[in-house]
């Protein structure tokens, strides 16, 4: 089926095929003019829909500083909140706290001495222990004899040897006695008596060491705290 356009400059009637594409350019047999002929059955083109952009957020509170205007006041304030100066502040106030009283010499005295006497006291328990037992090994022949007499050179010999065994005891106990003093920082020449008692049993050289140690010494000199 032909379609009938008119030429906008001469007026002629002009039959175009059904089939013209939309917006193509004809020209006009009688004037030839180029022109755009007007489809009654052209479809126009749907307009594509616009976006509506979103509504801004809203604004955040104003915080006034009062209570009453405070929308959360139960709120856990996070470090990020926190400026440079109220980090300052906190800072120098923990560390007023922290500096209010003097620190203790005798703590880290004490925590150097813990090894140092726990095995001057071991060492000193078994020199004791050896000591009992040799006495009463060398007892047991003048006890228990059978009835039979004991010679007055055999007598002699028996009891040298308690009497030995005896100071070896003593030995032992000064040695505990050492230790004692040195873990409860009460006396530094006592503790350096039963390191040096103890030197030859190898822990009392270490126990030396320990209480040549600057910081052992000043927990020494520190008065200990009230009862």
């Amino acid at each position: 089926m032909a379609i009938k356009v008119t030429c906008p400059e001469c007026e002629a009637v002009l039959k175009l095929p059904d089939d013209l594409p939309v917006g193509k350019k004809i020209r006009c047999p009688e004037c030839s003019a180029v022109f755009v002929p007007k489809l009654a059955g052209a479809a126009k083109p749907k307009a594509k829909p616009v976006a509506v952009p979103p509504p801004p957020p809203p604004p955040p509170p104003v915080n006034s500083g009062s209570d009453e205007d405070d929308l959360n006041p139960y709120g856990v304030e996070t470090e990020q909140e926190l400026t440079e100066s109220e980090k300052k502040a906190k800072a120098i106030h923990f560390g007023e706290l922290r500096d209010k009283y003097p620190k203790s010499k005798r703590g880290p005295a004490i925590a150097k001495l813990v090894k140092p006497a726990n095995y001057l006291v071991g060492a000193g328990m078994l020199v004791g222990l050896a000591a009992v037992v040799g006495f009463i090994w060398m007892m047991f022949p003048l006890v228990f004899n059978e009835g039979k007499a004991v010679s007055d050179e055999k007598m002699k010999q028996q009891l040298l040897y308690m009497g030995g065994f005896v100071l070896v005891g003593g030995y032992g106990a000064l040695i505990c006695l050492g230790a004692s003093k040195m873990q409860n920082l009460e006396s530094y020449p006592w503790a350096m008596a039963g390191g040096v008692l103890a030197t030859p049993l190898l822990v009392g050289l270490m126990a030396v060491i320990v209480l040549r140690d600057p910081e052992v010494r000043a927990g020494f000199q520190e008065a200990p705290p009230p009862k």
